[in-house]
This record gives C-alpha cells, sequence and structure tokens, in this order.
C-alpha cells in the first residue's frame, strides 16, 4: 500500500481561499484514498459548509506504507495551508477539478 497526503481545498471558517483540510491516508491508489478521505468528511459539519469544496481536490503519493492492513486514514482531518508541493518534489500527484471529474496525473517535465 501507498502513503497518501489528501487535500480538500478550504474550510468552513475561512471558505475556498483560506487554510485547507488535509489528510494521510494509506490505500492502494490515489482514487481510493480520496474516498477515504471524503467518507470521514460526510458527517463532519465542522468541516463541510458553504463555500468549501465538498470534495477532495489533490492527492500526493507520498511513498510505500510500511504498515500492512486495511486502507485507512491515519491522521487528519487538519485545517491548514497545504504546503505539500509535489511539483516541486516531484512526487506523484493527481488533481480534479469538480467532483465528478477523472483524476489527472500531474505530469513532469525532463
Amino acid at each position: 500500500m501507498k502513503i497518501y497526503f489528501i487535500c480538500r481545498w478550504g474550510n468552513i471558517k475561512e471558505g475556498p481561499n483560506g487554510e485547507d483540510t488535509n489528510f494521510l491516508v494509506i490505500a492502494e491508489t490515489a482514487s481510493e484514498a480520496a474516498i477515504l478521505a471524503d467518507a470521514y468528511l460526510a458527517d463532519c459539519p465542522w468541516h463541510n459548509g458553504p463555500n468549501v469544496h465538498d470534495y477532495c481536490g489533490s492527492v500526493t503519493e507520498l511513498g510505500t506504507s510500511f504498515v500492512d492492513g486495511e486502507p485507512t486514514v491515519i491522521h487528519g482531518p487538519w485545517v491548514a495551508h497545504a504546503i505539500m508541493r509535489c511539483y516541486d518534489m516531484k512526487l506523484p500527484c493527481w488533481h480534479r477539478l469538480e467532483k465528478d471529474s477523472p483524476w489527472e496525473l500531474v505530469k513532469w517535465e525532463p
């Protein structure tokens, strides 16, 4: 399994341009990691509100997990600016602009 940094843009207090709602998740795929984070927030009114994305928009693969077991949220949610800049560190990263849009892998130039 892999370890992923998940970001949902914005928070209920500051809106979409404020600090972001973040997670660390262990899962097989980036899509599965985002689904786990979204499910975690499904019944959390303090992390869901107007002008805040109701879906994860960014997933960054951090590496291979040393933990065996079921896919799960291992840390979060926490609200802070998403400073995990996958494009600076050349990590595999996926983005989507709408809830039901497909994940797009960020392509790196050599």
